[in-house]
């Protein structure tokens, strides 16, 4: 998680990378285990005196680069590589039976991008009540770019309003440094211009036809581009250790610049058809207060905040309107939706004449929409005004994915009233459903029910008592029925993530099936610090109260044994980026509970990287763990991360997965966690450090970093 000068956590798509084993190469093959050499390192926080003998690493980019080179040799010798591209083959099959396409619209366009194979994206003008089938342009494909990028992830590209110009923004390498290039779309058998300004975190809107804003690839600034000028203007800076985004509103004329930490925030805004480059404050940073701004053509202003009008920090956040941005409206907020207290307001959308707030009620997604109505209506707080969308199955994972059309079979057809609201669960597969807002009713159901697995909800209790949601998956053909007391002695993979207030959301496993299939069951472990059960849940696991997530986790996998569901000698727990934090933790802590940990892009140490002089991280960070230049938070941190509490003794089998470009959990971290380890373990259980060409996020290699994960288990559990 942390990265060297800046750290950004909130991209959530994925980059595509491929590990060295999956390109057709030979691997390295290296029998014996790295050792490394200790070099004694001393450090005094708080009168507490430190030995690292591995943080000479951090200063030797040479050493890591030969070590990461020697470690991911062993592993090659050490995984069964024939059986992962056996699991790669099923995933695939499984990714076939998926949807092909995703489509959205915006302006005066709607859009489609292939979901098999590389990314290809195409667009058509919208002039007819239905898409054309013979009418799509080609707008980025990315199998013409793949021979010059192995890496890379890209962004949603964006037309500019008169259809002249699209932008399209990309990383070739996987450390979340995005290229933006602008290509013009009267061009026959057009191809992707050479860049136009690089540098960027990827983000970027057209705020007219001949400017495009971005922000830079460090994360506080927005510039201004202009296709006349071929030039770059800053028009925003903020501090570093805080977000900054863009977003168009709903009505498209306005453009929002949030500023954001974890606990507070801000948003400046621009005018559309105003001729200025200069953003106005809506309302400035106040403590513990954040708020998140859109606009209708028929409605005014929304606004979602928990702060009152006058700056104060409320418990819960709230939905208002207003007619303009102006001081002289804060007295005439009006309440369109207050929640209730087991409800957590989580986000909003606005299509055509439609509100859409989703909501969670504990734990469980709820979405509601209501018609805008005249602003004046003084009863629109009133929940008995919402209407709820019926969801086809309790727990699931439900997204708004775009609106204003229904598809069937690849032909759009347009409705004012039309909503396509994404979905997926233990047991479907992701698919989309469409309603019709006026009416209320869905006008198709989840034909893609896997038939062949079962889910179910339990309750874990951690060591104070709290309940602790797990959410189990299996094959039905396992034990004959759906009754609990029949799974027994299965092997077993207990995932977790539990950080940043995220959701660890049920959703279908394409990857996960595959151990299913083996007679595995999987279980998901919604431990205190994920976004679960709201705000508070996130605040019980963040910062001083971080120990409650590894406590759940701990607790949730000797409550699962204890059911009888399986035995230390057949569980296996696997966690990604602050989730690897999580596995490693409870694996060092209670590395009795089992036989094996897979770790993906890992937060390993979070004490030294903070610590260390010339890192700067944002805000959010030291609202996540805690600023251990505190002594209390500092003992805290040293109580828990990974790092600082290996001890000598017996460890289970261990599996770290690392990108090379990864700038948030680096590399150099996971080669000092591995080798401190290895001095450690007093067994001959494996401890592999398996290294990719690609960064924090893996996209498709997200399927070969799973495919080689389960081979590990499935290999262990033969030995």
């Amino acid at each position: 998680m942390f990265k060297q000068k800046y750290l950004s956590v909130l991209s959530l798509l994925f980059i595509t990378s491929y590990p060295v084993w999956a390109k057709n190469n030979v691997p390295v093959l290296i029998n014996t285990a790295p050792i490394i050499d200790k070099q004694p390192n001393f450090t005094n926080w708080h009168d507490d005196l430190r030995l690292d003998d591995y943080e000479w690493l951090v200063h030797d980019a040479k050493a890591v680069k030969h070590g990461l080179i020697q470690e991911d040799a062993h592993a090659n010798t050490i995984l069964d590589l024939t059986l992962a591209d056996t699991l790669i083959e099923e995933m695939k099959q499984r990714q076939v039976k998926q949807p092909k396409w995703e489509y959205w619209q915006h302006g005066k366009f709607v859009f489609k991008k292939s979901l098999v194979g590389m990314p290809k994206f195409y667009y058509q003008p919208k002039i007819e009540n239905k898409s054309l089938p013979n009418a799509w342009r080609p707008l980025w494909q990315g199998d013409k770019q793949k021979s010059v990028m192995n890496f890379y992830d890209i962004k949603y590209p964006k037309i500019n309003s008169t259809g002249t110009h699209v932008a399209i923004g990309y990383d070739t390498k996987g450390n979340e440094n995005y290229q933006i290039a602008i290509t013009s779309l009267n061009q026959t058998n057009q191809q992707i211009t050479p860049i136009i300004f690089d540098d960027t975190n990827g983000d970027f809107v057209w705020l007219n036809d001949d400017t495009l804003l971005y922000v830079n690839q460090a994360g506080n600034e927005v510039l201004a581009y202009s296709l006349k000028t071929k030039q770059s203007t800053s028009i925003h800076k903020s501090h570093y250790g805080l977000y900054v985004s863009l977003s168009t509103a709903s009505s498209d004329e306005y453009v929002f610049i949030t500023i954001n930490s974890q606990t507070s925030g801000e948003v400046w805004y621009l005018d559309k058809k105003v001729n200025r480059l200069i953003p106005t404050l809506f309302k400035a940073r106040t403590p513990n207060v954040e708020y998140y701004l859109d606009h209708n053509k028929n409605g005014g202003f929304y606004l979602k905040t928990n702060g009152d009008r006058q700056g104060n920090s409320m418990p819960n956040f709230t939905f208002y309107q207003m007619n303009s941005l102006s001081d002289d409206e804060l007295d005439k907020w009006r309440t369109v939706f207050t929640p209730k207290q087991n409800q957590s307001f989580e986000s909003f959308f606005i299509t055509g004449d439609w509100l859409i707030i989703k909501l969670k009620e504990n734990g469980v997604t709820t979405l509601l929409y209501r018609p805008i109505e005249n602003n004046s209506d003084s009863n629109q707080s009133n929940q008995s005004m919402w209407h709820k969308l019926e969801l086809p199955k309790e727990h699931a994972t439900v997204w708004l994915q775009s609106s204003g059309f229904s598809e069937n079979l690849g032909e759009l057809n347009f409705g004012k009233n039309l909503l396509r609201v994404g979905y997926t669960s233990m047991t479907t597969p992701k698919t989309v459903l469409t309603y019709q807002l006026n009416t209320g009713q869905l006008l198709n159901k989840p034909s893609n029910l896997d038939s062949s697995v079962t889910s179910q909800r339990l309750i874990a209790k951690s060591k104070d008592n709290t309940p602790i949601p797990i959410t189990l998956v299996y094959k039905k053909s396992q034990v004959g029925s759906t009754q609990l007391p029949q799974l027994i002695d299965r092997p077993l993979l207990v995932y977790g993530y539990g950080a940043y207030g995220h959701s660890l959301n049920p959703m279908y496993g394409m990857g996960y099936k595959s151990l299913l299939d083996r007679g595995f069951v999987y279980a998901l472990v919604h431990v205190r610090g994920g976004g679960e059960l709201g705000e508070a849940w996130h605040h019980a696991g963040q910062g001083l109260n971080k120990p409650n997530s590894f406590a759940d986790f701990i607790a949730a996998t000797q409550f699962l044994q204890k059911q009888g569901i399986s035995t230390p000698q057949k569980t296996f727990a696997m966690g990604e980026s602050a989730g690897g934090l999580l596995i490693a933790n409870a694996c060092v802590q209670a590395s009795q509970l089992y036989r094996g940990c897979v770790l993906h892009m890992p937060l390993l140490d979070v004490l030294s990287p903070m610590l260390r002089k010339g890192v700067i991280l944002p805000k959010s960070e030291y609202e996540e763990w805690g600023n251990p230049t505190n002594k209390h938070a500092y003992n805290i941190i040293k109580s828990y991360s990974p790092y600082e509490i290996l001890t000598p003794k017996v460890y289970p089998n261990m599996l770290v997965i690392v990108g090379q470009e990864d700038v948030r959990s680096t590399p150099t971290e996971a080669l000092k966690f591995v080798a401190k380890l290895r001095s450690m373990n007093e067994s001959d259980n494996h401890v592999l450090l398996k290294v990719h060409d690609g960064g924090h996020k893996t996209g498709d290699g997200r399927m070969m970093n799973n495919a080689l994960s389960y081979a590990f288990m499935l290999d262990i559990l033969q030995q």
